[in-house]
């Protein structure tokens, strides 16, 4: 005879604390959850009392590509960088800030990118502004499921 299936324990699932993924992500994993919470917050249940959009995002919740990449990849970085603590430990070193001209995204096309290749952060920055805006518009209902999203 063997037990239902409701009386054997299971598994707890692996969590991530959300402040160790976004200030210390040192796994390929960390960088995953922290990027599903994000995609989450940002075009996620607006009225879910849980995403809480003022530690992405400005106070009003709305904020346009570019300011959204300048805070994920310049402001926060530079957050992390002045933890000292974080960058003592033998091996570690605090995180680069990449130049605003390499987070312009201005004269890439992106359909003309090679998706084998290794992108440039210019490259990698055009194509964030252009899937944040056709996000954006797909979550405020101005399109279907596949708008803008090529």
């Amino acid at each position: 005879k063997s037990a239902c299936y409701d009386c054997e324990p299971k598994a707890t699932p692996k969590g991530f604390p959300v402040c160790t993924i976004r200030s210390t992500p040192d796994k390929p994993i960390h960088c995953i959850v922290w990027a599903k919470h994000l995609f989450g917050l940002l075009f996620g249940d607006q009225n879910d009392p849980s995403a809480d959009l003022n530690k992405v995002t400005d106070a009003s919740g709305e904020m346009e590509g570019r300011e959204l990449l300048k805070k994920l990849m310049v402001d926060d970085i530079e957050v992390a960088r002045g933890m000292k603590e974080l960058w003592d430990k033998p091996g570690s070193k605090p995180p680069t800030v990449l130049p605003a001209t390499d987070l312009s995204g201005d004269g890439v096309v992106t359909k003309d990118l090679d998706v084998t290749a290794i992108w440039t952060p210019k490259e990698l920055s055009a194509v964030f502004l252009e899937r944040y805006d056709a996000l954006q518009k797909r979550s405020k209902g101005g399109g279907g499921p596949r708008s803008g999203l090529t």
